[in-house]
């Protein structure tokens, strides 16, 4: 008799922990299988509870939604901003039209702060929102973007609170990945089996023959059934509202700010990019591709402002 195969690379993290509970519970039921892999019977404890904390803490934490809420009401304080200072360029008032000039070549020096990671773009702000308050207050006061000023401080102070609980919670976490306990936990899993195969091929199944019966039972439910990854459609996803882009002469390209049941998603690995109509002023497109984990595309449209 043979113990039979696991494809573990096909389980979710879900279900591969599950397997492992279920495991330790036929050896639990089966106390001189239990005898023959009690050296490694330890370590199967403590990966298992860790894998448990890991599928846990994998699950969605309300501290990274409120994040990404407190990240994009700051991306929707900055935008409104530019655009009112595009728009007080035209005024019909010369000195208003200057001021806006002015914050508007100022504004261009922090560059995109919507891309950058997060403690950056926490610290851009911060600049931004006191140099409003101080250098370019008059400027700010003529072209009516005070108000909003008041608010970006708002969702800064609240992004920054949000984010400091987060890294506290961060900490309080194993630093060990996911991927790393899996790995050490078949690996550990090959070790048991192996003595247990040992035995089996040794003495028979007078000692282990009805815990393998029941153990290839569980293999083949969790090899068969709907334990296996299943790709998302990238469709799905929400992408960030994307700021009116500067015509440049250039194709426009960036890496938009996607999310999937508020989970960010990593460009390459998880989708790619390609552009329609990215060089002349007007509306372009910028399609999703899914990769990894998902699949199918979702197109979206944003907007290229200037003079061609």
């Amino acid at each position: 008799m043979n113990i039979g195969k696991i494809y573990f690379g096909r389980l979710r993290n879900e279900a591969h922990y599950e397997f492992f509970v279920v495991f330790g519970n036929l050896l639990i039921k089966f106390p001189s299988v239990m005898a023959l892999i009690s050296m490694f019977y330890q370590r199967f404890l403590q990966l298992l509870e860790r894998e448990s904390w890991l599928v846990d803490s994998g699950k969605k934490s309300p501290l990274t939604e409120k994040l990404a809420d407190a990240d994009r009401r700051i991306d929707r304080d900055i935008s409104s901003i530019r655009d009112i200072i595009r728009a007080a360029l035209n005024h019909f008032d010369q000195s208003v039209a200057e001021a806006a000039k002015q914050l508007f070549i100022h504004l261009k020096k922090f560059g995109s702060i919507r891309d950058k990671p997060y403690e950056e773009e926490s610290a851009a702000v911060q600049l931004l929102v006191r140099d409003l308050r101080t250098t370019f207050a008059t400027q700010a006061q003529a072209v009516g973007i005070a108000p909003w000023v008041d608010e970006l401080e708002s969702a800064e102070a609240e992004f920054t609170t949000l984010f400091e609980q987060r890294n506290t919670e961060a900490a309080d976490r194993p630093q060990d990945s996911m991927k790393d306990v899996r790995r050490e936990m078949e690996d550990l899993y090959r070790k048991m089996t192996g003595s247990i195969q040992n035995d089996l091929n040794v003495n028979g199944d007078a000692t282990c023959g009805e815990f393998t019966v029941q153990l290839n039972e569980e293999i083949k439910y969790f090899n068969e059934h709907t334990h296996h990854r299943t790709k998302r459609d990238i469709a799905e996803a929400t992408v960030a509202s994307i700021p009116d882009q500067d015509y440049t002469g250039q194709p426009i390209t960036f890496i938009p700010e996607v999310w999937y049941e508020h989970r960010p998603l990593v460009f390459a690995s998880d989708f790619t990019v390609t552009y329609r109509n990215n060089i002349l002023p007007g509306n372009a497109e910028l399609t999703l591709h899914g990769k990894g984990d998902f699949k199918g595309k979702k197109t979206v449209t944003f907007n290229i402002i200037g003079i061609a």
